[in-house]
């Protein structure tokens, strides 16, 4: 439900609280998206990396619905809560398998039952792995080996911020990194296309009108220097501010308000 401090701005629902219905596309996660679906008729191992909060998890997600249900099987581990022990059992889980105490026998559970589905693709999708370490990375080159390395049963994606990048060039995962065949960047959003996100989240929320004047958006690009996230962050503070005063355009006045409230600014972050 609305409240009513925002029906003079005509929304439909409340913006950047949560994804539009339609993920907003720039050249870079337009391009983006053309390659994960070449990289899927071929399988094998993809990375995808972007610093924290550009929106990876949500092009994978949006990914992942766009493809045709019958001949894709999704398996989704977030890294950032499983450990070693945790993916095995959540990969059995969602293959519909029994869990077990003995990690190798789960993990022989799990490529028996990837044999099974064939010709089904399998795309496991690895989130938040920058973190991950070598005995999981070994697990999931060990599920993916079949017949002498002769065939891809499995769509592998990892993603991460950059500091994954780093554990792969580490000598002990030179075995996992040879077997990568696409490196796909998620980017910040230039000036320009931030305007344009913001334009695009209020389309979704119902607006079709500009609400935000011209030096309200160069100073949300300012501020969060073209991270997603903290253009939704502070974008959804900034209407609050402009709610309470029950203005009817944003100005540059609310957009500082709203970081002084939040006490947020990327640059103090990133130091």
């Amino acid at each position: 439900m609305i409240n009513h401090d925002y029906d003079r701005y005509g929304l439909t629902k409340l913006p950047f609280r949560n994804s539009p219905e339609k993920l907003f596309h720039d050249k870079n996660r337009e391009k983006a998206f053309v390659h994960l679906n070449y990289f899927i008729q071929h399988r094998g191992f993809c990375v995808v990396t972007g610093n924290a909060g550009v929106g990876k998890s949500a092009l994978l997600r949006e990914f992942c619905r766009s493809l045709h249900p019958k001949q894709v099987k999704i398996l989704y581990i977030p890294f950032s809560m499983f450990g070693e022990f945790d993916m095995l059992c959540s990969l059995c889980y969602q293959l519909e398998l029994e869990t077990s105490l003995m990690k190798s026998h789960m993990l022989k559970k799990i490529r028996e039952r990837i044999r099974e589905l064939q010709p089904v693709n399998i795309i496991a999708v690895f989130d938040e792995v920058q973190k991950i370490k070598h005995p999981s990375l070994e697990i999931i080159r060990t599920m993916t080996n079949f017949d002498f390395d002769e065939k891809s049963y499995v769509s592998v994606i990892f993603s991460g911020t950059p500091e994954f990048l780093n554990l792969l060039r580490l000598r002990i995962n030179e075995h996992l990194r040879q077997r990568i065949s696409m490196f796909i960047s998620i980017g910040k959003l230039s000036r320009k296309d931030t305007f344009n996100y913001i334009k695009h989240c209020m389309k979704d929320a119902g607006v079709c009108h500009d609400i935000f004047s011209e030096q309200a958006l160069n100073t949300i690009y300012e501020l969060t220097e073209g991270i997603p996230r903290i253009i939704n962050n502070i974008c959804s503070a900034t209407f609050a501010e402009a709610a309470v005063e029950q203005a009817q355009m944003i100005d540059i006045s609310h957009v500082q308000n709203a970081n002084k409230n939040i006490n947020f600014n990327i640059k103090d972050i990133l130091k």
